[in-house]
This record gives C-alpha cells, structure tokens and sequence, in this order.
C-alpha cells in the first residue's frame, strides 16, 4: 500500500509485508524521499527473527532469512510488539 506525500511515497507494510517492503528498500536508490512505515517486521534491525539467522533457509516453509532491513537513507518508522516471536525475537535464545 502505497499513498502520495510531498517528498515522497510512504510504503506500509505488516508482517510479511513489511519484508517484501524491506526488499524493496534494498533495491531502492539511496534518498528516494519515500518513508517506510512496517509494522511487526520480522525483518527488523536489532529483533527480527529474519535478522537473527541471516542466510538460513527452510525449504519445507519457503523461508529466507535474508538479513535486516537496510538504512538508506529513508525515514523508517517500525512498530512490533515486545516479546512478539518474529519481529522481537531473542538474541539469546537458550538463555
């Protein structure tokens, strides 16, 4: 979901749209002026399980954990739940 602002695009995205928007972000050029809004990313920085494992695959689930959501430059806003099990997943799990 896309809307028009000023300086730019806002791109919103929940659960897994937030890493097809992430994605996006990585093919994006630096400074497009589009703000990106996601909320329970499992993509997050410093949380998302996606980020925990990076280059991990589960082929049975079609699952690429495929590393953080980039900072380029674009303003970021992202919203997840304490504790939620994939967008603020624990550094350590077995602790």
């Amino acid at each position: 979901l896309t809307a028009r602002n000023p300086s730019g695009d806002v791109v919103f995205g929940m659960s897994q749209g937030a890493v097809v928007a992430s994605q996006y972000k990585v093919q994006s050029p630096h400074g497009t002026g589009n703000t990106f809004l996601l909320v329970e990313n499992p993509s997050r920085p410093n949380g998302g399980v996606l980020s925990r494992f990076v280059g991990l695959k589960i082929p049975i689930l079609d699952v690429a954990f495929t590393g953080a959501t980039p900072d380029n430059g674009d303003p970021t806003i992202d919203i997840a739940r304490q504790y939620d099990g994939w967008a603020d997943f624990p550094t350590y799990p077995l602790n």
